[in-house]
Order: C-alpha cells, then sequence, then structure tokens
C-alpha cells in the first residue's frame, strides 16, 4: 500500500472528510521522500482555504506538525529524516493546546500554542490543500491514517515498528485508506480521488493476521492401536 507522487507533476489524492474534524486527532503514514524539499505530506483541514488546517510537512530533513487558523502553531523535528528510505512520521494533538511531531519513533519538543482550525472537512495526501493547492511531495507514501484519538506513545513506536493501523487501536482509526487496488477506504468508506501518481512496493507492515480454518477429523474407531489409528488418520486426510 503505497503511491509514488511526481512534485513536478502535481499529483496528490483527495476526499471530502469529516471523521475527525478537531482535536483530539493523530494523522500518520510512512513516507520515502526523493528529495529534500518542502512538501505537503498529509493534509486535513477547510480546503479551498489558506486558513483552517491540521497537517504533516516535510521540510528538508525534518518533519513539522502543524495547526494553522490564521496564524500557524507547530512541533518541529530537529533532523530525523533520511532521504530514500521509508520514514514513519506521525502527528498528534491532545487538545487545542497540546502537539507533537514523531519521526521513526522519536518525540519531537510540544507546541502549546492554543490554535482550533474551523470548518475542516478535507483529506489531501501527497499536497498541501489550501488554496491554491502547493508544496507536492516527491516520493512515495504508504499507509496514510486518521485516529480521532490522540495515541500514546507506545502505539506510535509500535507503527513506528511496522505495525499496521489496524492492529493499533482500531477502535479509534477513522480513515485508512488502501493505495493498491483502488483508493476506497475500507474503515471510513470514502474514495480518494486520484490526481496523477501510482503503485509502488511499501515498507514492511506486520499486517493482522487471518484466521485459520481447521478441517475437523473424524476419531479412529474405538479398540484400534495407535499405529492402525495413525493408518486410519493417514487415510483420512489422503481423502480430503
Amino acid at each position: 500500500m503505497a503511491w509514488l507522487f511526481d512534485d513536478a507533476s502535481s499529483e496528490y489524492l483527495s476526499a471530502a472528510f469529516t471523521g475527525v474534524t478537531a482535536a483530539p486527532l493523530t494523522m500518520s503514514c510512512w513516507i520515502y521522500p526523493d528529495a529534500s524539499i518542502v512538501s505537503g505530506v498529509m493534509f486535513l483541514g477547510a480546503g479551498g482555504s489558506d486558513n483552517n488546517y491540521f497537517g504533516l510537512l516535510q521540510s528538508s530533513l525534518n518533519m513539522r506538525f502543524r495547526a494553522h487558523t490564521t496564524s500557524t502553531a507547530e512541533s518541529a523535528s530537529s533532523g530525523g529524516l533520511t532521504v530514500n528510505a521509508w520514514n514513519h512520521v506521525c502527528g498528534v494533538t491532545s487538545s487545542s493546546t497540546s502537539r507533537y511531531v514523531w519521526v521513526n519513533g522519536v518525540q519531537a519538543t510540544e507546541n502549546t500554542t492554543s490554535k482550533v482550525p474551523a470548518g475542516v472537512g478535507v483529506c489531501e495526501i501527497g499536497a498541501w490543500g489550501r488554496s491554491p493547492r502547493d508544496l507536492f511531495f516527491s516520493g512515495s507514501i504508504a499507509e496514510p491514517c486518521l485516529y480521532n484519538v490522540a495515541l500514546n506513545s507506545d502505539e506510535i513506536k509500535a507503527l513506528a515498528a511496522g505495525a499496521s493501523p489496524k492492529t493499533v487501536r482500531p477502535s479509534a482509526l477513522v480513515y485508512n485508506p488502501p493505495l493498491i487496488r483502488g483508493l476506497n477506504d475500507p474503515v471510513s468508506g470514502v474514495v480518494m480521488a486520484g490526481s496523477g501518481g501510482s503503485v509502488v512496493a511499501h515498507p514492511r507492515i506486520v499486517y493482522p493476521s487471518r484466521p485459520h480454518v481447521m478441517t475437523s477429523v473424524a476419531a479412529a474407531p474405538a479398540g484400534l492401536s495407535i499405529p492402525i489409528a495413525m493408518h486410519h488418520y493417514k487415510q483420512l486426510m489422503g481423502a480430503n
């Protein structure tokens, strides 16, 4: 589940989304940047406006998690990103006065400026969805997701270690679009609209295991010795 974006071609994914519109929330994904630039990774905002949004922004080798009304409040990492490699990035806000950015399981300094973005209703991946849309991402993005809670440090570290979002606080997971075999998100029912891009290989993710269906085998007739019972079992298995 990864999507390759070409910033020179202004490629991005977008959808109307109101599954979470205010703190607390968590946005998380894996990114494979192929350039050290300023680019939008995930954007949740009013759409078509310069104001009112939450977002994860690549800033060269740093990450920033922003809450913006008419001005910006952000938590920023001090480095941490590696170009041409998979990196896990995450933004968490527990309230209007608390937000953190995480890079590869490492938490940056908290920002405590009060911000309450209004009218949030659009999610974009691979661009900054303000007006006009800009800061297009260059590289691949995998496992984008949104939670309607502020995940704790152990949960964020689990995501950074490769756990699927579907295995981390699944009751609070509200958005996790597959970026392969279609853009319909089975979690929210929302369909992303694609504007360019293509499916590529994704990082190693540990997905929920499928249940195993066991076939019952009839017991050997009473009184049979163990060798005969084993022979009876092998005959039954060979017949299935």
